[in-house]
């Protein structure tokens, strides 16, 4: 008996970022009608239970979405925006505790900088006794500022440390060549680009809207990134 190959399976781009917005539960992917839609079905005792106005199934197209999707993220992360949006994401993040703890992640940053500049000095030819010396008074100061901000917000504290300026701009360009051929990328590269990228979408079946989020730094390693949002 000769077996047929198998089918690959389908591939659903807004997998596993997709959220309904009345139950916060998870979108799941079905094909219908030779294209690919999501639904959200929540049996009517688990929404009395949990006292939810919930219809017994929800449903949206993919189509309807993945379109204004894209525009968004290309417009958001295009090369020619790109200052803008650095200044925002900047903005966006959350305030310090206070201006001393401010102040000593200045220095931790300045005394990086710094860092950085004699090692390239170093490599340059520089003198390295010389330079040697300004790199351990340097890495001493940081040591001592790390302490000193280790001291003011304690271990358990939980705001998020922000990055700096240059770090976001690393960040974004990193993906902004991504952006570039998001709208041709296969439909699993897709699905894999929008989960790299941290969104989340919420659809409101009332009113017929899709919100975004992206966490666009959540792979990094500050703990927290900023997040623009948009209205589909």
């Amino acid at each position: 008996m000769v077996r047929r190959p198998r089918t690959s399976p389908r591939a659903y781009v807004l997998r596993g970022v997709l959220f309904c917005g009345i139950c916060k539960r998870r979108m799941q992917g079905t094909w219908n009608n030779d294209q690919p839609y999501y639904r959200c079905t929540f049996p009517s005792e688990y929404a009395r239970t949990n006292q939810i106005h919930h219809p017994r199934t929800v449903y949206l197209r993919e189509i309807e979405v993945v379109p204004e999707l894209d525009t968004w993220l290309t417009r958001t992360l295009d090369p020619a925006r790109l200052p803008a949006t650095i200044d925002a994401l900047t903005t966006a993040q959350p305030q310090e505790l206070s201006p001393e703890v401010a102040s000593l992640r200045e220095e931790i940053e300045q005394c990086e900088r710094r860092i950085a500049q004699y090692r390239a000095a170093l490599d340059a030819g520089g003198d390295a006794a010389v330079v040697g010396q300004w790199i351990t008074e340097t890495q001493a100061r940081k040591l001592a500022a790390d302490a000193r901000l280790r001291a003011q917000t304690g271990p358990s504290n939980t705001t998020p440390g922000r990055m700096s300026k240059d770090e976001i701009d690393a960040m974004v360009s990193a993906i902004t060549d991504l952006m570039m051929v998001l709208r041709h990328a296969d439909p699993a590269d897709k699905a894999e680009l929008y989960t790299r990228l941290g969104l989340r979408l919420t659809y409101n079946p009332g009113p017929r809207t899709v919100s975004a989020r992206a966490e666009i730094g959540r792979t990094c390693t500050k703990g927290s990134c900023p997040r623009p949002e948009m209205n589909l």
